[in-house]
């Protein structure tokens, strides 16, 4: 990794954290876990029976990771860093 990638790699995810703050703070709390090949970070978490999280309810949608290997989600970064110059 580039210097100039781990920046905008640092960028990206410092955006990404004031966004989920700013959506905290505006008193969103929807739950939105992670599903990957099936499977959900749900499952490791000791929290699940507080969280009553129901996939069967369509307010409880999982995100779904798409498998992209490391030079694309590192091109898709780079290009959203050289737009927000």
């Amino acid at each position: 990794m580039t210097p100039e990638q781990l920046q905008a790699l640092l960028n990206h995810t410092e955006k990404l954290m004031q966004q989920a703050a700013t959506r905290i703070f505006a008193g969103e709390t929807t739950l939105a876990p992670v599903q990957y090949n099936q499977t959900s970070t749900l499952q490791y978490s000791p929290y699940k029976p507080i969280m009553q999280f129901d996939p069967m309810l369509p307010e409880n949608q999982y995100r779904e990771i798409i498998n992209q290997d490391k030079n694309t989600i590192l091109q898709q970064i780079m290009r959203e860093a050289q737009q927000h110059e």
